[in-house]
């Protein structure tokens, strides 16, 4: 929902593959662990606020915008 290819990235990166596994996490933690990533590798992260949605949105929690 509304990530795009780098974030899509990102999370392969640390370890979520896909949609389910997205569906799993915890948001607080999982943004915690791209934060980590983004200070080694330097790169921009995604805020806490995105990635609830994300997170939300994997559950099927939330309806997406038309």
């Amino acid at each position: 929902k509304g990530m795009g290819t780098r974030a899509a990235a990102l999370l392969i990166a640390i370890g979520v593959p896909d949609v389910a596994t997205l569906g799993r996490q915890d948001a607080t933690a999982l943004a915690t662990r791209l934060r980590a990533l983004g200070n080694h590798t330097s790169s921009d992260v995604p805020r806490l606020a995105e990635v609830k949605v994300w997170v939300e949105a994997a559950r099927g929690s939330t309806r997406p915008r038309r």
